[in-house]
C-alpha cells in the first residue's frame, strides 16, 4: 500500500536561497501540518542540517508527541568533489543521515549530484559514482536505503542517464520518479514505465503553463499516472512535493495556511483518483 507523504520543502520559502536557512524550524510548523491531516513526511535536508542540538531535540520530541513519522529525508549533495571538499560534503551528509535516524527515517533520497550527465567529465562521473556507492553502503549498514531522484542537471537527468548511473553504482539504489516534462502525460508515462522496475518513490507536483497548480488542474493527467501505478501494484512512497502557493516572489509573501490548504486539496484529489483505479493509500 503506497504511503502518502508531504514534502517539507513546500513549507518554507527559503528553499532556493543561498544559505537555505529555514524561515521557521520544522518543529514549530508540525502542529499545523498535523492539524491539516498529514502525519508522514519527506523531510527537506535543511530542516535537519541547520539545527543545533537543542533544535534537533525539539524536532524529535515534537514528532514523537504528535505522532509524525519521517520515512524519507531528501538531500542535495555535490558528488563529484575531491580532497577536503569531498570530505566536507561527506561529513555533511553523514550528519544529516544520523539526524534522520533519530526520526526513524528508512531512506535517503538524493539528487545524483549537481552536474548534468552531458556536463560532467568522465572523471567527475567516476568520482560521483564512487561517492554514491560509498553512501549506499554506509546507509545499508544502518538499515537505510538510498534513492536517486530523476531530475534535470543531475546524473539522472534522463532515462538513459539514470540507467547508467544505477548500473555504475550497483547495490540496491532505488529511483524517485519525478516527471522530466511537466507538460506531457504521454512522456510522463513512458519515462515512468522505462524506470518502473527501480521506482520506489514518486514526487507529485502540479504545474500548469509552467506555474505551480493543484494536481487536478495540472497539464499532466495525474489520474492516468496513478492508474499506471495501480496497474503495476506500486507500493512505494507518494510524496506531495510542491503545491500551489508555495512559490512566492518574496519570503514575506509566504502563507503557510494557504500552502497547507492546497496540500489538503491535492490529497483529496489523490484519494479520489486512487479510489477510482483501486490504489489504496496509507494516509
Amino acid at each position: 500500500m503506497p504511503q502518502l507523504l508531504l514534502n517539507t520543502i513546500a513549507l518554507d520559502p527559503n528553499r532556493w536561497t543561498a544559505d537555505k536557512q529555514p524561515d521557521t524550524e520544522l518543529s514549530a510548523v508540525l502542529p499545523a501540518v498535523v492539524a491539516a491531516g498529514f502525519r508522514a513526511l519527506e523531510v527537506w535536508q535543511y530542516h535537519l542540517s541547520t539545527l543545533d542540538a537543542a533544535g534537533l531535540d525539539a524536532l524529535v520530541t515534537a514528532a514523537r508527541d504528535l505522532g509524525v513519522e519521517a520515512p524519507i529525508v531528501g538531500v542535495y549533495p555535490a558528488l563529484h568533489l575531491e580532497g577536503e571538499a569531498r570530505e566536507r560534503q561527506w561529513s555533511e551528509l553523514v550528519l544529516t543521515a544520523q539526524r534522520a535516524q533519530r526520526l526513524g527515517t528508512r531512506a535517503v533520497k538524493m539528487f545524483a549530484g549537481r552536474l548534468g550527465s552531458d556536463a560532467a567529465s568522465d572523471l567527475e562521473v567516476e568520482r560521483s559514482v564512487a561517492f554514491a556507492r560509498d553512501l549506499e553502503g554506509w546507509l545499508a549498514d544502518r538499515g537505510m536505503a538510498l534513492i536517486a531522484e530523476a531530475h534535470p542537471d543531475t546524473l539522472c537527468d534522463s532515462v538513459p542517464a539514470t540507467r547508467r548511473f544505477l548500473e555504475a553504482v550497483g547495490g540496491d539504489v532505488g529511483v524517485c520518479y519525478q516527471p522530466y516534462d511537466f507538460v506531457s502525460t504521454a512522456r510522463t508515462l513512458a519515462d515512468y514505465r522505462a524506470l518502473r522496475a527501480r521506482v520506489v518513490h514518486v514526487h507529485l507536483q502540479g504545474r500548469r503553463n509552467d506555474a505551480m497548480s493543484l494536481l487536478e488542474d495540472a497539464d499532466i493527467d495525474y489520474a492516468a499516472f496513478l492508474g499506471a501505478l495501480a496497474a503495476d501494484g506500486f507500493e512505494g512512497a507518494l510524496s506531495i512535493e510542491f503545491v500551489e502557493g508555495c512559490v512566492v516572489p518574496d519570503p514575506s509573501a509566504f502563507r503557510l495556511e494557504v500552502v497547507l490548504a492546497n496540500a489538503q486539496r491535492d490529497r483529496a484529489f489523490l484519494e479520489a483518483a486512487c479510489a477510482q483505479v483501486g490504489l489504496a493509500l496509507d494516509l
